[in-house]
């Protein structure tokens, strides 16, 4: 019945339905609003393009749409990274390739500076092996004739009387309180439990560098007034006191030199690979002293004098225990191939791969040329071609690269004599001496022609050729720096190349 109330009911449910759809038809038909979200996005987005908040949280649009923007994003990186390459830029490209070749040109042209001054080393060495006893002997023959006509010997007479007496007074007191044979004993047995052999020899290298930067300037103090000023006895005084002097240092080097050779010998002796750790420390700690320091062409022109001086040197000290050991295995060859070949192997390669290492690195920091290599070698064509007598030119040699041959030949004679004895029943005999010391001087004077005639043949060509020209790097990047020398440790001033020695005061370059 339309009048009940089930039927007005039903017409109040019906009227509110189609209320409802009324107002949902109304909502379609008006223009769409953004939402919150919406505008809230698009104000952000305002504020980013003229400064947003970067601690602005980021608003969650849902999980359907979060995993579609990392994936596209995996997606675009991906195809960038593999796709797509970097291209360098082609001046830095320049740069870079020019380093590279720079540092390839290095070892050789240092290779060739250190075999021209090796080989100068040697002929200074048989300079005083060799030369030296003739001259003292025909000073000492001449004396008698000096004396009778009252006149005053020579400077080099009195120079070549000094050498000769230090070296002899310096073997002597070695011979006389030193016994070799002991001290290796003492080394191997009692020290080398306290200390270890790489450390002993670090400590007498680093003194034996002080010893070379001192002791020349003992000797040409001496030589100089023993040669040039008046007589008298104020005069002799002095000449004695210098002659202590000269006399101490000369021994105590020769000492010092001694030990490194028992060191070598030991180290070479030991089953625990010692050489190898001897070697190895050495060099580094040379890389350290070196490689990151500022560098111009001064220090690194002492720098390879200093490397010229340590390979002689340390290939002296080798020669050494090679022939004591030789001797003691009576010259067999299976010990040589087997033990003191390798051995001189990795000494000598190690020597070389380090100090071409070390080259590289100190030209490359300080952006230094490879060619500078050839002005050294013009240097020591110099000295070569401007040197008068085979003296002066080993007197120039000793400055230039420190060398010290007077403890040296010291140690030669020290040792020599008492691996391989003169007189006895195992002695070689005056004879064989005697030819030794004939050959020696024959390949002295062959050293010295050839020496002359290369030199010459060089600074000739050079006189008619222009200074090898720089590569495109060091023309597009000049990069001179002058060289300064401390006068007094104040004031500084220019110096050329061929004044520098090897212990002058050099400013490093700022």
């Amino acid at each position: 019945m339309p009048g009940t109330p089930r039927a007005r009911r039903a017409g109040l449910r019906s009227r509110w339905k189609l209320a409802a759809l009324s107002d949902t038809e109304d909502e379609d038909r008006r223009p769409a609003r953004p939402s919150s979200v919406d505008s809230r996005r698009a104000s952000l987005g305002d504020e980013g393009d003229h400064g947003s908040d970067p601690t602005t949280p980021p608003i969650d649009e849902g999980p359907a749409a979060t995993s579609g923007g990392i994936l596209s994003d995996i997606a675009r990186t991906f195809a960038e990274e593999i796709f797509q390459g970097c291209d360098m830029d082609s001046e830095a490209s320049e740069v870079i390739e020019a380093r590279a070749v720079r540092a390839l040109k290095v070892p050789l042209e240092l290779e060739k500076f250190l075999f021209l001054g090796l080989t100068l080393c040697l002929n200074c060495f048989l300079e005083f092996a060799t030369y030296l006893p003739l001259r003292a002997a025909y000073a000492i023959a001449m004396f008698p004739l000096t004396v009778t006509r009252l006149r005053e010997p020579s400077p080099g007479m009195v120079q070549d009387l000094l050498r000769c007496a230090l070296i002899i007074t310096s073997s002597y007191l070695h011979f006389k309180h030193v016994d070799v044979s002991q001290a290796y004993h003492w080394i191997r047995g009692e020290l080398q439990s306290i200390i270890k052999l790489y450390v002993l020899f670090n400590v007498f290298d680093i003194v034996d560098k002080l010893f070379c930067s001192f002791g020349q300037d003992i000797l040409d103090t001496l030589f100089y007034h023993a040669s040039y000023k008046s007589r008298g006895v104020r005069w002799g005084f002095m000449c004695l006191l210098y002659f202590a002097f000269a006399t101490a240092y000369v021994c105590m080097h020769s000492w010092l030199n001694l030990m490194q050779y028992v060191i070598l010998n030991v180290a070479v002796n030991s089953a625990n690979n010692a050489l190898l750790t001897i070697v190895i420390s050495n060099q580094f700690v040379e890389l350290k002293g070196s490689v990151f320091k500022r560098s111009g062409e001064g220090n690194l022109f002492q720098i390879s004098c200093s490397d010229i001086r340590e390979r002689f040197h340390f290939f002296c000290l080798l020669l050494l225990v090679l022939i004591r050991n030789m001797v003691a295995k009576r010259w067999e060859w299976a010990y040589f191939s087997d033990t003191l070949l390798p051995a001189v192997v990795l000494v000598f390669f190690s020597e070389v791969i380090v100090d071409n290492a070390k080259h590289v690195f100190v030209t490359r920091f300080n952006n230094l040329e490879p060619t500078i290599y050839h002005k050294f070698r013009r240097v020591l064509w110099k000295d070569v071609a401007s040197s008068s007598t085979s003296q002066a030119l080993s007197l120039k040699v000793i400055r230039r690269m420190g060398f010290t041959p007077l403890p040296l030949l010291s140690l030669f004679y020290i040792v020599l004599s008492t691996t391989v004895p003169i007189t006895g029943p195992s002695g070689v005999g005056w004879s064989m001496v005697i030819q030794l010391f004939l050959g020696l001087l024959a390949f002295k004077v062959m050293l010295g022609i050839g020496l002359r005639r290369i030199v010459s043949t060089k600074v000739g060509r050079l006189q008619r050729e222009v200074s090898p020209p720089c590569s495109e790097y060091a023309v597009r990047f000049p990069m001179e720096q002058p060289l300064r020398t401390i006068d007094s440790g104040i004031s500084k001033k220019d110096v050329p190349l061929d004044q520098v020695h090897r212990f002058t005061m050099m400013s490093r370059i700022s």
